[in-house]
């Protein structure tokens, strides 16, 4: 069973790599430079404000301690097939899931060090601790992680039993408890308080019997795949993940103003699918959002329009793609119009949606304190993007 966790290993591997080509393309790499430069100088800033010794410093601790806790699950790469053709050795299962257990528990390991040392000026300054204490505390975190993954391991047994109440207690309410008895009471008590826990988990999972319930266990990993799948078709297509349409009647008045007259069909097509889309509908809100609370906390006027002009450009890229949605739908192509017609709907649509953003950008400009001089240049350079995206780029990437 490790000889087949190894393989299976190896196939994933392969997968996220002929993905992970796509997302860290030179444009996104570039975008990345930017966005954790920007969030750097938050920080740097937010530190500096930093005194020490307030209320709300070691809730903060504790709430991004016990959110990243929440990262990184158990990752199983159990596929449907397996239940049949694994079923006749499931007695021999635990050294596979055992496999998956410390992989799992490598991968969560890093992640939570990351956290850590991002977290590390803060707690050393808000808490005054040095940096044993700050290592202590990290080797705290990962007996919770620990913790969580046996919960994770535990629940796919038969005789296990599985309830919201059981992972919340075990995911949230013990580690925060742990967590709060570590900052306020002692480090030493909140280490040996998550070892207590961490022993009767594991006493409890040696009790159980190697019955496994393969539909949990199937659909965890579905469902883990299917959030890993999601990300990936930000920047590419990905079979797995099917398109999820929703209602969204609060757009429905927004609908109605575009009138349905010969002219105006690809732009009311085109505005039906991009409100109903779950995906690209959501990647523009959260686009616009983040655009707009980078912008809020950055004083610098130069970054601010890079980051500024970053978003506008995120956006443009995600939307432009969308001109193609109808491509695989016979009936679009016997509408008497013109692709130019089509075009030109489109690059409406698109402008308008990159509009709305401008906004919002400007509004968190304003909010920041910036001088309506600059704002005034920061919104013909956005304005003069949009033109470039929606002009000269579509057209020497759809028209032929």
């Amino acid at each position: 069973m490790n000889n087949f966790f190894k393989h299976r290993l190896g196939l994933h591997f392969k997968e996220m790599t002929r993905y992970l080509k796509y997302v860290f393309n030179d444009f996104f790499v570039i975008a990345l430079m930017f966005f954790i430069g920007a969030l750097g100088l938050v920080y740097s800033n937010f530190l500096k404000e930093v005194v020490g010794g307030l209320w709300w410093e070691k809730v903060v601790i504790i709430l991004v301690l016990v959110i990243a806790l929440q990262i990184c699950g158990m990752a199983t790469l159990i596929k449907q097939p397996d239940k049949v053709f694994i079923a006749p050795k499931e007695y021999e299962f635990g050294s596979y899931l055992k496999s998956s257990f410390y992989y799992s528990l490598t991968l969560a390991f890093l992640f939570e060090a990351l956290v850590v040392f991002i977290l590390m000026p803060f707690v050393s300054i808000s808490l005054h601790w040095n940096g044993i204490q700050i290592i202590e505390l990290f080797c705290l975190i990962l007996i919770l992680k620990w913790l969580i993954l046996k919960n994770n391991w535990a629940n796919f047994y038969l005789d296990f039993p599985k309830s919201i109440f059981e992972k919340v207690i075990v995911n949230l309410i013990i580690p925060a408890i742990v967590l709060i008895v570590t900052l306020y009471v002692n480090l030493s008590v909140g280490i040996a308080l998550a070892l207590f826990f961490s022993i009767l988990l594991q006493l409890a999972l040696n009790r159980l019997a190697n019955l496994l319930d393969w539909k949990y266990l199937i659909d965890n990993e579905e469902q883990r795949m299917a959030n890993i799948y999601r990300f990936f078709s930000l920047f590419q297509d990905v079979p797995e993940v099917k398109p999820k349409v929703k209602r969204r009647r609060w757009a429905s008045p927004l609908l109605k103003s575009v009138k349905t007259i010969y002219n105006n069909t690809f732009a009311k097509l085109y505005l039906l699918t991009f409100i109903r889309d779950g995906e690209i509908s959501s990647l523009y809100f959260r686009l616009i959002i983040i655009g707009f609370l980078v912008i809020v906390f950055v004083k610098n006027n130069v970054l601010s329009l890079c980051i500024y002009d970053l978003f506008i450009y995120l956006v443009g890229f995600q939307l432009i793609p969308f001109y193609k949605i109808f491509d695989d739908n016979v009936f679009v192509h016997i509408y008497p119009i013109s692709e130019k017609t089509r075009m030109d709907n489109f690059r409406i649509v698109v402008r308008t949606m990159l509009s709305i953003e401008i906004l919002v950008l400007t509004i968190g400009m304003l909010i920041s304190g910036t001088s309506i001089q600059f704002i005034g240049f920061a919104l013909i350079v956005g304005l003069f993007e949009i033109y470039c995206l929606t002009g000269p780029y579509l057209k020497s990437k759809f028209e032929n």
